[in-house]
């Protein structure tokens, strides 16, 4: 009975403002919460080397692509990855998959960034 009690004291402190403040913060988490899934639906990745585009790869198509001898981008089921790196240390290859963050190997000047269109002044799509 005693716990019955706590939750009706407990929900007396609780006046109007309160409620209606708690349910603005969770509509404002909702929105935050789709926001992100709509972010990560992007639609392509573009390749940098040496600060030029090298290529632009729709992230809806999985395939594997040879950038630099032994550097190997992977490119699977919206996500994308370096599967092999020439570079010395592999930390572009020890990052694994992503599908919102940037991929940047230094000493191969390499940059693979998420886009969600092509843009007019860019080169086009590389299928």
């Amino acid at each position: 009975m005693a716990s019955g009690n706590n939750l009706k004291q407990g929900l007396k402190l609780l006046n109007f403002p309160d409620i209606v403040l708690v349910v603005i913060l969770l509509l404002a988490v909702g929105l935050i919460f789709i926001l992100q899934l709509s972010n990560q639906k992007a639609g392509f990745i573009q390749v940098k080397v040496d600060n030029a585009i090298v290529g632009k790869y729709p992230l809806d198509k999985d395939r594997t692509i040879e950038i630099n001898p032994g550097t190997i981008l992977e490119i699977k089921d919206g996500k994308y990855r370096l599967a092999s790196s020439a570079c010395k240390k592999q930390i572009c290859v020890k990052q694994g998959w992503s599908s919102n963050q940037p991929i940047i190997c230094v000493p191969q000047k390499l940059i693979i960034s998420i886009r969600k269109d092509a843009g007019k002044s860019e080169s086009p799509l590389t299928y």
